[in-house]
């Protein structure tokens, strides 16, 4: 088990609490959207910037067949892995 620091806990309480009313709002979905036209994929996340092309290419690399896991481990909110 990792033990946070004051800091870490107070900046991880932070971050969660930016990622939460982003995911909320309306506003950052349209914003996304408009600004990537018809190759957003409104169904990835409202704050993801996986677009068609992205997601064509990564699906057609991956080559993941049913019952295998995609497991997303990097930075950000795992839109790419949804």
């Amino acid at each position: 088990m990792t033990h946070l620091t004051d800091r870490e806990h107070d900046q991880a309480g932070h971050y969660n609490a930016f990622h939460a009313a982003r995911a909320q709002s309306p506003h950052v979905s349209q914003l996304y959207a408009c600004a990537m036209g018809d190759t957003y994929l409104a169904e990835v996340a409202p704050y993801s910037s996986c677009d068609r092309p992205l997601l064509g290419t990564l699906t057609s690399r991956l080559k993941l067949h049913p019952g295998q896991l995609l497991a997303d481990i990097g930075c950000d909110t795992g839109g790419v892995g949804l």
